[in-house]
C-alpha cells in the first residue's frame, strides 16, 4: 500500500509543479509582449538583418568582380587571337561564362551583378593578353 501511495504522491507533486511553471511562463510572456524593449530589440534585429544583407551583396559583387577578372585574364593569357579583342565579342564571351556558372539575369539586381562580371572579365582579358 505504501508503494502505491508514494507513487501517487510523487506523480501529484510533479503535476502541480508543471502546472505552476506553465502559469509562470504564460504570465511572463503576456507581460513582456507589450513592453518597449522587445519592440526596440525587434527593430535592432531588422537593422542588423538589413546590414547583413547589404554586406552579403557587397561580398557577392566583390566575388563576381574577382572571378570575372581571373577568367578573363586566363582567356586572354592563353593567346587568343587579337580579333577577339572587339568589345562586342568579349562581352558575348563574358556573358557565356557568366550564364554557364550562374543563371541568366532576370531582374535589375542580377543584371547589375552580370555587368560587374562582364566589365571585370574584359579588363582581365586585356591584361592577360598584354602579359603573354
Amino acid at each position: 500500500m505504501k508503494k502505491y501511495f508514494m507513487t501517487v504522491a510523487t506523480v501529484a507533486l510533479f503535476a502541480i509543479g508543471f502546472a505552476a511553471s506553465d502559469e509562470d511562463e504564460s504570465s511572463n510572456k503576456s507581460s513582456n509582449e507589450g513592453s518597449a524593449p522587445q519592440t526596440e530589440q525587434k527593430q535592432e534585429s531588422e537593422k542588423e538583418r538589413q546590414a547583413r544583407e547589404k554586406q552579403e551583396r557587397e561580398n557577392k559583387k566583390t566575388e563576381l568582380a574577382k572571378k570575372g577578372h581571373d577568367e578573363g585574364y586566363k582567356t586572354g593569357f592563353k593567346g587568343a587571337s587579337w580579333e577577339l579583342r572587339e568589345p562586342s565579342h568579349l562581352k558575348r564571351l563574358a556573358l557565356q561564362y557568366y550564364t554557364t556558372w550562374y543563371e541568366t539575369p532576370t531582374n535589375s539586381e542580377e543584371k547589375e551583378l552580370c555587368d560587374i562580371f562582364v566589365e571585370n572579365y574584359i579588363r582581365g582579358w586585356e591584361e592577360g593578353y598584354r602579359a603573354q
